[in-house]
């Protein structure tokens, strides 16, 4: 069976809105770490909050058969929990299809992003 883009071309542009959360579980020092900014590479939110914005933008490049799509919105929000971070994305637009896929790229793009430079006896429980 050949693979294809579906055809959006005859639906109408309308306001497209999707938000999608993720977490990862992190060992408590390593949450230590990201609190007190003193990863390797700095502040994880921020590059986190960054990360979630490219992301969102690139997924046409990152997943086959997505539309490029005119992104107009991207919020990222992240938290810390005692063992975890958790990051919520909210992307929206004006578009003829959704932005779901934006939304769990970012998710996921800022979560990787969170914790750069952690040494792999901090990574995971």
């Amino acid at each position: 069976m050949p693979f294809h883009q579906v055809d959006i071309s005859e639906k109408p542009v309308v306001y497209r809105e999707a938000v999608a959360t993720g977490r990862i579980k992190l060992k408590r020092t390593t949450i230590e770490l990201i609190r007190k900014k003193k990863l390797e590479k700095g502040d994880a939110v921020s590059l986190a909050e960054v990360a979630a914005i490219s992301g969102s933008k690139k997924t046409p490049d990152l997943l086959a058969l997505c539309h490029p799509l005119r992104i107009e919105e991207v919020q990222p929000s992240v938290k810390l929990g005692d063992v975890w971070v958790e990051v919520t994305v909210k992307v929206a637009t004006h578009e003829k299809t959704g932005v779901e896929m934006e939304a769990l790229t970012a998710v996921s793009a800022a979560l990787r992003a969170s914790t750069p430079g952690l040494p792999s006896s901090q990574s995971g429980s």
